[in-house]
């Protein structure tokens, strides 16, 4: 099933998914490219080396919609690729200007 929400591919003048997170990778100050993986569900593109300690990542899974949850526009469980990008961030490390994901 595609996004029928927000378009994935570029509609018109419109860019999608990927023109979209090349925006936040710039706003950011990443490195050029970033890295791309194969995944279970999909593809995960990922800037680490961005300015102030950020990090920039686009999650695409495969044959998924808009709204990710287990039997409503996919059968992938998206809350633990959620939380593998979350659980390393806190207010804490944050607030000291830590870069994200540091252990």
């Amino acid at each position: 099933m595609a996004d029928e929400s927000v378009s994935y591919e570029p509609v018109g003048s419109r860019g999608g998914a990927e023109d979209n997170i090349e925006t936040w990778a710039d706003r950011n100050e990443c490195e050029e490219q970033g890295e791309l993986s194969e995944t279970d569900h999909g593809s995960l593109r990922t800037w680490a080396d961005c300015a102030r300690q950020t990090e920039v990542s686009l999650v695409t899974v495969d044959s998924g919609g808009h709204t990710l949850y287990p039997g409503h526009d996919t059968e992938t469980d998206t809350t633990p690729i959620a939380w593998s990008f979350m659980e390393r961030i806190t207010l804490d490390a944050i607030v000291a200007g830590e870069r994200v994901g540091s252990d």
